[in-house]
């Protein structure tokens, strides 16, 4: 099942007012893992953010992605990533990433995949930069889009969208993606290179969903469950 295309005055009505959008994805550690040290006496009142290992931002307008991530940063920085620790790599990516924000107009619209609760989105990488030492920039909530939750309220049957499903319908499955604790424990085991390969992969493939939903040509079923 497919939608219809979005008319064009119902597109610039919602995405008019942004000068731009940009699709943001993350890989992160073992959010239930995390979740679990919260429920210690010990711990239960400490805000815990998990460790970051790539963010991907697609750039509409300019056509290009690029991807901030401890792999990169260690190619970055070359012999002197050897004497860095974990945290000084990430703090480093963190820092990257904040300044590319930054530099982007007031009126972007930063568009998500479910990178709105507490433990997985924008709160969890400012709180986990923050733990590092650094400043993030405030990216306002009325500036971001989840793009799941805009698919399922703009589609005219029910659509229980799921992304890994979703990418596989539409042919923009790629072999070097990682969900979940994949992801996870592929950081925690220091594959820094093979999630970056992942993040890379999905924030191309998040976009052409919005593209192809956007034009009528999305694929899905009733219901994904």
């Amino acid at each position: 099942m497919a939608q219809k295309p979005m008319d064009k005055k119902v597109f610039d009505g919602i995405f008019g007012r942004f000068s731009g959008i940009r699709f943001v994805h993350y890989a992160c550690g073992d959010m239930h893992r995390m979740g679990e040290l919260k429920k210690m006496d010990a711990l239960k009142d400490i805000v815990i953010a998990t460790p970051v290992g790539a963010i991907g931002v697609y750039d509409r307008e300019g056509g290009s992605s690029h991807v901030f991530s401890i792999h990169s940063t260690k190619e970055d920085m070359g012999d002197f990533a050897q004497k860095a620790e974990r945290a000084d790599l990430e703090y480093e990516m963190l820092n990257s990433f904040y300044s590319y924000v930054l530099q982007c107009p007031e009126d972007t619209l930063f568009m998500h995949w479910n990178m709105d609760s507490d433990t997985y989105g924008f709160e969890a990488i400012a709180r986990r930069y923050t733990q590092l030492g650094g400043s993030p920039v405030p990216i306002p909530k009325e500036m971001r889009l989840n793009m799941r939750e805009f698919i399922m309220a703009a589609s005219a049957e029910g659509i229980y969208a799921i992304l890994a499903e979703l990418m596989t319908t539409n042919n923009l499955f790629k072999e070097e993606m990682l969900f979940g604790e994949a992801e996870s424990k592929a950081l925690e085991a220091e594959k820094y290179e093979a999630v970056h390969r992942s993040i890379a992969a999905k924030i191309d493939s998040i976009q052409r969903l919005f593209e192809l939903f956007i034009e009528g040509k999305l694929v899905y079923d009733m219901w994904y469950m």
